[in-house]
């Protein structure tokens, strides 16, 4: 699949590497048994995401708005000295744009911060981290507005940050912003966009349970859903009749 690539520059104390960090994309999470598997290789990667409102508004403490699981490696060269080209991964700064409308003041689009923990060496040279793309209080916002247009995907603009020690001291370093569209929709993912168009439990025998996305349960993959009373079963949670 076609890669994302994004380029960290440095300044001051690399001058002869200006590339630091190669982010390769956004992976596609595994589901083995302990649910979800975010692996640095042999993983595909996501050009663009899905984030169902519908789903979200119906299970808000499940879903964390839309994770991101970006990889990166590191593009210095190795040097005799292991902690000279050590970079500390810290965060990532996220902006979001080509809203649907404009939302409530009080919910700001741009300046959100992830905060992110974990190394980059010329050695390793991998790394894998999960980015919160787009906030819990974004998202609530977005899901709130039934009256939308989802056309089209908006844009999230993101740059991971960190530090670097160098000759002269510590060093702040950052990606150019890299952008990541996000398809919104209400009930692609569920197959209903109202609470009474949800099956009730059970449901009948024989139906094949999508398990959903193992991460994030209101993103990028179905999953299977029944109503029971004023709540809701999705995946392995969902019971299935017997007879």
């Amino acid at each position: 699949m076609k890669r994302l690539i994004f380029l960290l520059m440095l300044s001051g104390c690399a001058v002869e590497n200006p590339v630091a960090i190669e982010i390769i994309g956004n992976l596609i999470p595994m589901n083995d048994d302990t649910g979800c598997s975010i692996q640095v290789g042999g993983m595909q990667t996501r050009t663009q995401g899905l984030l169902d409102l519908f789903l979200f508004s119906l299970l808000p403490d499940a879903a964390s708005g839309y994770e991101g699981y970006i990889s990166m490696k590191s593009a210095l060269k190795p040097t005799s000295d292991p902690n000279r080209n050590l970079i500390q991964v810290t965060g990532a700064d996220i902006q979001v744009r080509q809203l649907p409308k404009a939302l409530d003041p009080k919910v700001p689009t741009s300046g959100h911060m992830t905060s992110l923990g974990g190394q980059l060496d010329s050695t390793t040279m991998s790394l894998a981290l999960t980015v919160n793309l787009l906030p819990r209080s974004l998202a609530a916002a977005l899901a709130a507005d039934l009256a939308l247009d989802l056309t089209n995907p908006i844009l999230i603009d993101f740059r991971i940050t960190g530090t670097m020690q160098g000759d002269s001291g510590k060093t702040t370093v950052s990606s150019p912003y890299a952008t990541f569209p996000l398809k919104l929709c209400r009930g692609c993912l569920i197959g209903a966009d109202q609470f009474e168009n949800i099956p009730a439990c059970d449901l009948p025998k024989g139906t094949i349970v999508n398990s959903g996305h193992p991460c994030n349960i209101a993103q990028d993959v179905p999953i299977t859903c029944c109503r029971s009373g004023s709540a809701i079963k999705c995946g392995k949670s969902a019971p299935v009749a017997t007879m």
